[in-house]
């Protein structure tokens, strides 16, 4: 039977062919480990099933599918991406009768610098509107995606809890021709219901002193949270989840500005995060501000 076409419920255009008589009805045995690799943009990472054979003996057709809208046939390939993301990697090895199919996830970083590495210190963090909350900011060598560490945050709280970069709020950043703000996020959340409010919240934040209105751009996904709900951001399997967030809003990131902010001149990113409950953990790696 020749692979059909999904259409919505059901599967079209499929052709039926005779099945040669066979000693085995095994599918071939695709020698593949999955799991997760990591890679820079631009890096190859090399998959391997070399050691792959169908039931007769004979080497299998296999294919890749590198989920980035290229594939490659053969047992041994190598591949590197040009955008950094998750990637899911689909394997089938087949013998003209039967298949076996695998798959692995890659995680693709940049190799630009970032705002997480190691400096813990310099962020700043509340639990606001909560009683006696606090938040914990630590860097966490084990725990990370890009670099040497991430930044790992630890809070009772439960409405908008913030980090922000710097501490200081004096950036004064111009992010003029700058695209988007590209960050990772893993989280732990055991609350019923886990996140809400559309988290994550971002603002760009302009300190500089108006008759004392506040003064930042936000950026906010419609309708919706983005932590832990829905693909492409739940696809790293409630692993580390990457954002690409336009700087100037679109069809998922809502934008609003409010008092008088200039792109040319932003004091400080403001991350926000809003829960059922209370009490969760971020490990948030790679912020970074791209063209």
């Amino acid at each position: 039977m020749t692979p059909g076409v999904i259409q919505g419920d059901h599967v079209t255009e499929l052709t039926l062919h005779e099945t040669p008589r066979r000693k085995s009805l095994n599918p071939p045995h695709l020698n593949f480990t999955p799991g997760i690799r990591t890679a820079a943009v631009g890096e190859a990472i090399e998959l391997d099933t070399k050691e792959s054979q169908a039931a007769d003996g004979k080497k299998p057709t296999v294919r890749w599918h590198f989920g980035d809208g290229t594939k490659e046939e053969g047992t041994f390939v190598r591949h590197a991406y040009a955008k950094p993301g998750y990637y899911r990697v689909s394997i089938t090895a087949d013998d003209g009768v039967l298949a076996s199919m695998d798959s692995c996830g890659v995680y693709v970083v940049s190799r630009d610098p970032e705002l997480t590495e190691m400096n813990a210190a310099k962020w700043g963090g509340e639990a606001a509107n909560w009683k006696d909350g606090f938040v914990k900011l630590e860097d966490d060598v084990n725990s990370k995606l890009k670099g040497k560490s991430s930044l790992h945050v630890i809070t009772n709280g439960g409405e908008d809890v913030s980090v922000w970069f710097p501490k200081t709020r004096d950036a004064a950043w111009n992010l003029t021709g700058k695209r988007a703000l590209q960050m990772w996020v893993k989280f732990q959340n055991d609350n019923e219901g886990s996140f809400q409010n559309n988290t994550p919240t971002i603002r760009l934040v302009d300190s500089r002193a108006r008759g004392g209105e506040k003064t930042y751009i936000e950026l906010k996904p419609k309708d919706q949270n983005l932590l832990g709900l829905g693909v492409p951001y739940s696809e790293g399997r409630w692993l580390f989840n990457f954002f690409d967030i336009p700087l100037a809003g679109d069809a998922v990131w809502e934008r609003k500005v409010v008092g008088s902010p200039t792109s040319d001149h932003i004091d400080a990113l403001e991350i926000h995060a809003d829960t059922w409950g209370a009490g969760f953990e971020l490990w948030i790696d790679g912020v970074q501000f791209v063209k």
